[in-house]
């Protein structure tokens, strides 16, 4: 109860003595065991030897009806007994001996309960792995199982797990309030954990070449193959999670008695990085605790990305961990499903999210436009026909975030996003210019002409758009 006190680690080799103790004296008793069997083996060898001369003598005597006495002389029937006798005695010794000794093993791991939870993951092997075949030996010998120290292994193991999983989820959601959700270079080690502890590698994925101690992008290759490669740009809290997963795997594969309970404890874990990530980023909670200013593409993007790296590697974690489970145990694998949908979904709300920040902006800009009073009819137009400052500022903005996702997230996902917002820019513009251009003077519809004109350049000279988005709003050409 010393708070002071030295901590005492749990060593696997106070264990070996004991057992080698234990091992020397079954052998003996074994040795006993076989030697006593050869005496009266050798015994019985000599005596029927002459048995067979006294009966060709003695033919013509009457016949013993006692069996017994014909094969075994009454001299030597109390030593057979007592052979007998003292083999089973021996082992009722051996076994006695095997039940106390495990059974002190079992009150030896107990007592150091406590020190399972500082343990490191080898040296908890060590342990479990010298009584395990302890438990083996004995049962061996003994012909004979025994649960007790099975159990308190299987217990300890698992006290182990829920400190090292605690242990992993404070330091996973310390990271991930602290994040400031930019950019991290990427170190080589966390490209082998993709390469090579997931059993993924291809040697092209070398970065053209170029062999760097880091890189801005993780690489991964779809499918195995070069034409699937694909890059994620990730934040520091991602790459912490990629070599937490490669550490319950590690556990898995060590620890497999407790495989199901490693694969739940790392669901878990997958969970916490997806809520945590959506509350700090989409709910805006980063604002507090990592002091940003605000919420922007950028750290929206790199969300995605990150969400998008761990979706790829759930089928690799998953034929990691499955090798390591029981046959009737995979079906909890099936619970990666959930997980994988969980982070689709999640990155589908940052995708709308990203639509509806193009969104406000567009309302707020031609809402302003349509305010102006050349457009509401109350003033002539005395500026000429030049492009309204607002329009030309959210077109500006409209390319920024066509710029910043292209540089984070797939092609794919950017032309998604960016076909939802020529769809936004369509219905916006049409709620606030028909009325006016359908009223207005020709002055006023050439006016408006040029702000349509202005916004149809700006888009369709976005890569992934093209001539045909927002082709509904031709109508207000003149």
């Amino acid at each position: 109860k010393n708070p002071h006190a030295p901590t005492i680690r749990v060593d696997s080799s106070r264990i070996l003595p004991l057992y080698a103790a234990y091992r020397e004296a079954a052998s003996s008793v074994e040795a006993t065991i076989r030697d006593a069997k050869s005496a009266l083996k050798a015994r019985r060898e000599r005596e029927g030897d002459a048995e067979i001369k006294l009966n060709s003598s003695a033919s013509q005597k009457p016949p013993d009806n006692n069996e017994d006495t014909k094969k075994i002389p009454n001299g030597d029937v109390g030593e057979h007994q007592d052979a007998a006798q003292a083999e089973s005695q021996f082992k009722n010794l051996l076994s006695t001996s095997c039940e106390i000794i495990n059974s002190r093993g079992t009150v030896i791991l107990e007592m150091r309960r406590a020190n399972y939870k500082s343990l490191r993951l080898k040296e908890l092997r060590e342990i479990v792995d010298v009584a395990n075949h302890f438990v083996k030996e004995s049962e061996t010998i003994c012909k004979k199982r025994f649960y007790g120290l099975r159990g308190t292994l299987n217990n300890q193991t698992k006290i182990f797990l829920e400190a090292f999983h605690t242990r992993s989820l404070n330091q996973l959601v310390a990271c991930l309030e602290g994040e400031q959700w930019a950019q991290a270079d990427v170190p080589r080690e966390f490209q082998d954990l993709v390469d090579r502890e997931f059993k993924k590698r291809i040697q092209s994925s070398r970065r053209d070449g170029v062999e760097s101690k880091s890189a801005r992008v993780i690489f991964f290759a779809q499918n195995g193959t070069q034409t699937g490669l694909r890059k994620f740009a990730v934040v520091s809290s991602t790459l912490i999670l990629l070599k937490m997963i490669s550490a319950y795997i590690d556990c898995a594969s060590q620890l497999k008695d407790i495989g199901t309970d490693v694969l739940n404890k790392l669901i878990t874990l997958l969970q916490i990085f997806n809520s945590k990530s959506c509350g700090l980023v989409l709910g805006a909670a980063a604002i507090q605790t990592a002091g940003l200013k605000n919420i922007n593409v950028t750290h929206l993007s790199l969300v995605s990305q990150s969400l998008g790296l761990v979706v790829s590697q759930i089928p690799v974690i998953r034929a990691a961990l499955a090798s390591q489970l029981p046959e009737k145990q995979l079906l909890f694998l099936d619970n990666f499903n959930n997980v994988q949908n969980d982070y689709r979904q999640h990155q589908e709300e940052i995708f709308k999210k990203l639509v509806q920040i193009i969104q406000q902006l567009a309302v707020s800009a031609l809402n302003a436009l349509a305010e102006t009073p050349w457009m509401t009819g109350k003033s002539e137009i005395t500026d000429g026909m030049k492009l309204d400052k607002g329009i030309k500022k959210l077109m500006g903005q409209t390319a920024s975030m066509h710029n910043k996702l292209t540089l984070y997230i797939d092609q794919e996902q950017r032309d998604k996003i960016f076909s939802q917002i020529a769809e936004v820019f369509s219905h916006t513009c049409k709620r606030f210019v028909v009325t006016p251009f359908e009223r207005g003077s020709p002055s006023v519809r050439k006016k408006i002409s040029i702000q349509i004109q202005h916004i149809l350049s700006r888009l369709r000279g976005l890569s992934g758009l093209g001539r045909s988005a927002c082709k509904d709003l031709e109508v207000f050409i003149v």
